[in-house]
């Protein structure tokens, strides 16, 4: 899963949807990544256009995703060939 961590479009709310497919996600068995696209982000106030949300608060969103599924959070600026080819490895392994 690539995800900035960040609420998009829902019916009602967006948390609600988010374990809800996270938990629809688990049920497959799957052994899941998250990328965090969001976690190197440069912040709004950072930026000096005003948007102070932290990086965390940014990616409120994702600690459902991983609990529900027992993910594993990798940021953006970590993700290499190496390393997903180590994960795929692993899962393929176990």
């Amino acid at each position: 899963v690539v995800t900035d961590g960040r609420a998009n479009v829902a019916d009602g709310s967006p948390s609600a949807e988010t374990r809800s497919a996270a938990r629809e996600l688990a049920e497959t068995g799957a052994h899941v990544l998250v990328v965090d696209a969001g976690a190197n982000e440069t912040t709004g106030s950072e930026r000096g256009d005003g948007d102070r949300r932290s990086n965390r608060d940014r990616s409120s969103l994702i600690g459902p995703l991983l609990e529900a599924t027992g993910g594993e959070r990798v940021p953006l600026s970590a993700l290499s060939a190496e390393r997903i080819d180590g994960t795929v490895a692993d899962v393929y392994k176990g």
